[in-house]
């Protein structure tokens, strides 16, 4: 079986907004860009971890098998 990863990324704005990107994103102001957009949003309770104050992206892989 072949196996399907993706790299993804998941920053959190500074209004505790989390979301989930496919592209590396960057600081801008008091949010995270793409150039992109976001692919996903999630529930700011997900994922504490996450912080405003990270310098880069967390980088998350999703892997299908």
């Amino acid at each position: 079986y072949k196996h399907i990863i993706m790299k993804l990324y998941l920053a959190r704005n500074k209004n505790g907004r989390l979301h989930l990107y496919n592209h590396f994103p960057f600081k801008v102001g008091e949010e995270w860009r793409s150039y992109h957009g976001y692919l996903l949003r999630l529930h700011k309770h997900q994922f504490p971890e996450v912080k405003w104050e990270d310098e880069k992206p967390t980088e998350v892989k999703l892997v299908i098998k």
